[in-house]
């Protein structure tokens, strides 16, 4: 087992990688329910493959869907008196 298995910075995103995300997401759910041993995530050892799929995609999903940033409304701006 590996220990240096961890979520890419884009999950959950699935915008054009519907199918493969979903494979993922549904292996992830299934598995995440044994929890943590060991510092070893099991459900990200059990999804391995499903998620080496779904981050191949997602690395040609982001530079055609890039991330958009906005601005935060301003009910969430803080004010300064």
């Amino acid at each position: 087992m590996s220990s240096d298995l961890r979520l890419a910075e884009h999950f959950p995103r699935s915008k054009g990688c519907e199918k493969q995300a979903q494979t993922f997401f549904e292996c992830f759910t299934v598995n995440g329910q044994q929890g943590i041993s060991d510092d070893v995530n099991l459900a990200l050892t059990e999804c391995k493959q499903e998620m080496s799929a779904y981050d191949s995609c997602m690395k040609f999903a982001l530079q055609k869907y890039p991330a958009k940033v906005s601005r935060a409304g301003a009910a969430y701006r803080r004010r300064e008196s």
